[in-house]
């Protein structure tokens, strides 16, 4: 069985979700056709009425839960341990999927310290413009 991810990619969250994972994969991004018999995981996106094999990935989509509680038949993803046990209690369901995201620490993990030898920033230019 193939996967296909699908994505609007509005948001950044949604595309690091859904875009970097089809790409590291291999798999199929946004098809338009030829999915049919694949498992397809939404990201952040609503599936379409006629859907089957079909997964959805909130990440940070709440407004999907109403939707998802009207498709009781749809696979959830969730992103952390704190979101699947949310997840499993709104919606009175077991069968929700972690997948962890790999750039969140929901969990509040520490490493040990050591020397910082490389650092990054996650954002947009538009955030380096502020004067602090």
């Amino acid at each position: 069985m193939n996967l296909s991810f699908f994505t609007d990619n509005k948001s950044g969250s949604g595309k690091i979700r859904g875009e970097q994972i089809a790409n590291y994969l291999g798999v199929k991004l946004n098809p338009t056709e030829g999915y049919e018999n694949d498992i397809c995981i939404y990201v952040k996106s609503q599936p379409p009425e006629n859907f089957s094999n079909v997964y959805l990935d909130i990440v940070d989509g709440k407004e999907r839960i109403g939707w998802i509680k009207r498709h009781p038949e749809v696979g959830i993803i969730s992103i952390s341990k704190l979101s699947q046990e949310y997840l499993a209690d709104i919606l009175n369901r077991k069968d929700i999927y972690l997948i962890p995201q790999h750039h969140c620490n929901f969990e509040r993990k520490q490493r040990k310290p050591r020397e910082v030898r490389v650092v990054g920033y996650i954002g947009g230019k538009r955030q380096l413009n502020y004067d602090y």
